[in-house]
């Protein structure tokens, strides 16, 4: 039999301590301390014999017996008893989450420095012989390492973890998990480190590994950032674009914020929000032009993650298309090519063929 958790010196020597602990309590004799009362008529004399008698021994063997045992049984299973070859090791499979919103800062760094520091930690606390693979979790799960005993090789896998620009997929990185341990005689612990930011769909997800260690980044951070942003060339008039953005508030305060529209430069449109807290806004604008440039949208906020505040999109310049329709019947077809506005077509041309 050998531990997972302790050596087996670690286990005698807090055995040893806590045992000793008990013992000396067992012995220790209560200390008489003086009390002033206002009577004694509602107290009895005491036997001055048993007063004067000192505990020169334990009076209750059994009791003492019974809590070592029970210390002893606790201390066991908290160790990690393994029945087996000492040099069978278990296979953990380490999540990283490097989705976008592991680059938000945190009063001391980042969510991506927290979130490293406390996977390197729990390697250094497994035993040498275990194996572990690093899996990097963003929108896909990435695996960096097999299951690997070099420490060396594994630190290193985790510092070089940085986020992505993706949104954080966990079933899959769950069932990727799964899947690598069923090929392992040892599994281990599938363990995520990271904030564990998702959609409300993952967020109720049934099928948790039933070994899953959650090693928790502080996400509940105030942002405000840029949920949607959306185009259409407008329905009445082909040179003018409809624009549609949404803004979430994504902390615990309600939040005040504004929205900056720019198109090449130039002002297109600007608008104020008063967020109440987990509440998302829709503003509309509407913007005149044939040329093609950047449309960018921009929050005035200053939050922890700042890279959900812009947004850039490219809008094409309308060009004018000439249609040439071979039909005996060209005028059936024709209202349904043509524009009086011209915004499909500035010429048409029907043939009989």
């Amino acid at each position: 039999m050998n531990f997972l958790n302790l050596s087996i010196g670690e286990l005698i020597g807090i055995g040893g301590a806590i045992s000793a602990a008990v013992v000396a309590l067992y012995l220790l004799d209560k200390s008489k301390h003086r009390h002033v009362v206002a009577t004694l008529k509602f107290w009895t004399p005491a036997d001055s014999r048993t007063e004067m008698k000192h505990r020169r021994k334990i009076q209750q063997p059994w009791s003492l017996l019974l809590q070592l045992l029970s210390l002893l049984c606790l201390l066991i299973a908290l160790a990690g008893p393994v029945l087996g070859p000492s040099d069978a090791g278990r296979d953990h499979v380490l999540i990283l989450d490097t989705s976008a919103w592991m680059g938000a800062r945190t009063a001391r760094a980042t969510l991506n420095d927290e979130s490293r520091a406390a996977a390197l930690s729990y390697v250094k606390a497994l035993p040498s012989r275990d194996r572990v693979m690093v899996v990097r979790a963003d929108a896909l799960a990435t695996p960096v390492t097999a299951f690997e005993t070099d420490r060396n090789i594994i630190n290193d896998a985790i510092r070089r973890t940085q986020p992505g620009a993706s949104a954080l997929n966990l079933a899959q990185a769950f069932e990727f998990a799964q899947r690598a341990q069923a090929q392992s005689s040892h599994a281990g612990e599938i363990v995520f480190a990271g904030a564990a930011r998702v959609s409300d769909e993952e967020a109720s997800l049934a099928s948790v590994p039933k070994n899953l260690r959650v090693l928790q980044s502080n996400g509940a951070l105030e942002n405000v950032g840029l949920r949607k942003i959306g185009l259409r060339r407008s329905p009445s008039a082909p040179d003018t674009w409809d624009i549609f953005v949404s803004v979430r508030n994504y902390g615990l305060k309600p939040r005040d914020v504004g929205l900056e529209l720019q198109f090449g430069g130039a002002p297109a449109g600007s608008k104020a929000f008063s967020l109440k807290p987990n509440e998302e806004q829709q503003a509309v604008f509407t913007y005149r032009t044939k040329a093609a440039g950047y449309l960018e949208a921009r929050l005035n906020s200053r939050d922890a993650f700042p890279l959900d505040d812009r947004a850039v999109v490219e809008l094409p310049k309308e060009k004018p298309l000439r249609v040439v329709v071979y039909s005996n019947e060209p005028e059936l077809l024709k209202p349904l090519l043509a524009s009086p506005r011209g915004r499909f077509v500035d010429g048409f041309d029907a043939r009989r063929g």
